[in-house]
């Protein structure tokens, strides 16, 4: 009897802890909350009094719902009553609050589910304000739309502009974020620059005045990241310190005083291992590179406790937090293995308990079905022309295998292969896939995590962009029919691999020092898309052949 209720308390606590490991990425907007699954689905929950949940109504909801059918989202962020979110395929889209036209999609009038905006393909990423939008495209220019009222835009003058307009002409931005009034920008030198409203200081300038042109903050070139918040911005340099300015009346700078500042003050306690760090209305909650969750300034901690303290204060014990977002008055948080959590006001049913009351305690999101892998990471890295995709999994029931896809546009995948899983395991289990040939920009992975019965379900998405390198040799004629000639524009030896877009070697051949041509015959293949790699001392080269 006693074995019989052993197993079923560990059956219930396995169920439930499988049940919430699925949210590759959560954002908390104003009294609201959206979220993107490891399937590539959005859900929202929350305050839709302005359509911002883009489900087609307005009407509030207390548990996730889904958002439209796709399953091709990237990356999203809440702001102020409106959602922008970026799908595979490098589109950006909108919804919610609309007013004079501010998600910029060149419309007026209430937007209830998501709209693109543009027809561009190459956004990185967008950061909405109060009633402004700052974002950047994957070629490092920075763009705007929305109000600008107080030169938040930083385009050179105060004209509100409602689709995305370029700001300047420099291509080498890297990161950026939108306060209620105004932006903070860091640029790949980094260098740290500021534009928009200033009465508390909050663009660091030494002054109260505004700006209507990105300003550069001091002489520092050490910036990582920042974070622009409710009137105030905190950033982290890359020695691991962190910095605030701006409005402090609850003490949410951290700087263990109440007092405003106007240029970039470290928090009190001098730490050097800040990894992230997120801003509410009146407190801000920051990430330690060994995972420890702290707060400072007024409001919910996530640990039991409502504080007012000036400076950072450890949030529990807890070592596993991954990410972090606050807004207003609720935080979401994820934590190592796709789960997520959520705690503060929860006046609309932001939270996602089913309720609309308040919570001290980290409250954990629920999915909608049991996973039978604990995902603990997916990622990769490109090294010496070849992709390395590794996952590691917590635990694994009825684990049949693995396989590895591919896709060049974030919609259509190709398996690549197959790699054994651990069937039946509550040991952490790592695994690896090599992809030989991944192309010149965009490369987009996945895993697929096949049941001993036949049943799927697949990782979160893994993007990696290749260097595009300038290519060493023609292809002439492409596409080809036949045959088709490759000219070497350097000398040296080549060596020379035609793949399928799957990753399986078809030809290969050694070019001597002295050859700039070299004759491939492609007669004997199947029309489609292939993938050459060119190989010298200097490097590889991919392109891709077409073959008629």
């Amino acid at each position: 009897m006693k074995r019989l209720l052993y197993l079923t308390i560990f059956i219930i606590l396995t169920a439930v802890h499988g049940y919430s490991q699925c949210w590759q990425q959560i954002s908390a907007g104003s009294g609201f909350s959206v979220g993107i699954k490891t399937d590539g689905s959005l859900w929202a929950w929350g305050d839709n009094q302005f359509g911002q949940l883009g489900i087609g109504n307005t009407t509030n909801q207390a548990y996730p719902v889904k958002v439209g059918n796709d399953y091709n989202w990237y990356s999203v962020v809440a702001g102020y009553n409106r959602v922008f979110a970026i799908k595979l395929d490098g589109t950006l889209w909108g919804w919610g609050d609309n007013n004079a036209g501010r998600i910029g999609a060149g419309i007026y009038g209430p937007i209830l589910s998501p709209v693109q905006i543009g027809t561009d393909t190459d956004w990185d990423n967008v950061s909405p304000g109060g009633i402004h939008t700052i974002a950047t495209k994957i070629n490092g220019t920075l763009w705007g739309w929305g109000d600008n009222s107080v030169g938040q835009l930083g385009l050179g003058s105060t004209p509100s502009v409602f689709t995305p307009q370029q700001i300047g002409t420099d291509a080498d931005w890297v990161s950026v974020s939108a306060g209620i009034l105004h932006t903070v920008a860091i640029k790949n030198n980094g260098t740290l620059w500021t534009c928009g409203y200033n009465n508390f200081g909050e663009l660091g300038t030494g002054d109260n005045v505004n700006r209507n042109t990105l300003t550069q903050i001091g002489s520092a070139t050490d910036w990582q990241k920042a974070a622009a918040g409710y009137y105030r911005t905190h950033a982290i340099k890359t020695n691991g310190t962190l910095w605030g300015w701006g409005r402090n009346d609850f003490g949410q700078l951290g700087i263990g005083t109440n007092s405003d500042v106007n240029v970039p003050v470290q928090e009190s306690t001098g730490a050097t291992n800040w990894a992230s760090v997120s801003s509410g209305q009146t407190f801000a909650q920051a990430i330690k590179s060994n995972n420890t969750l702290w707060f400072w300034g007024y409001g919910y901690a996530g640990d039991g406790g409502f504080y007012s303290v000036n400076v950072p204060q450890q949030s529990g014990t807890d070592t596993d937090w991954q990410t972090f977002s606050a807004k207003f008055n609720h935080s979401l948080a994820t934590k190592t293995g796709f789960t997520a959590w959520a705690w503060g006001e929860n006046y609309y049913g932001e939270l996602g308990d089913g309720t609309t009351n308040p919570s001290l305690l980290a409250l954990q999101v629920t999915c909608s079905s049991t996973l039978p892998v604990t995902w603990l990471y997916v990622n990769g890295q490109i090294q010496n022309g070849q992709a390395f995709i590794k996952w590691a999994t917590a635990s694994e029931t009825n684990t049949d295998r693995f396989e590895a896809e591919h896709s060049t546009d974030g919609i259509h995948y190709v398996k690549m292969g197959t790699v054994q899983a651990a069937g039946n395991s509550y040991a952490t289990t790592y695994y690896e896939f090599v992809h030989p040939s991944p192309v010149n920009g965009k490369n987009f992975y996945r895993i697929k995590q096949i049941d001993l019965d036949g049943r799927y379900t697949y990782s979160s998405v893994v993007l990696l962009q290749a260097k595009q390198q300038q290519p060493s040799v023609i292809i002439a004629p492409n596409p080809v029919k036949t045959e088709t000639s490759l000219y070497f524009s350097e000398p040296g030896s080549k060596t020379i691999r035609l793949f399928t877009l799957s990753g399986q070697l078809l030809y290969t051949a050694t070019v001597k020092e002295q050859t700039n041509r070299h004759i491939i015959n492609l007669n004997n293949m199947a029309p489609g898309v292939y993938l050459l790699k060119v190989s010298t001392v200097h490097g590889t080269s991919t392109q891709k052949i077409i073959k008629h």
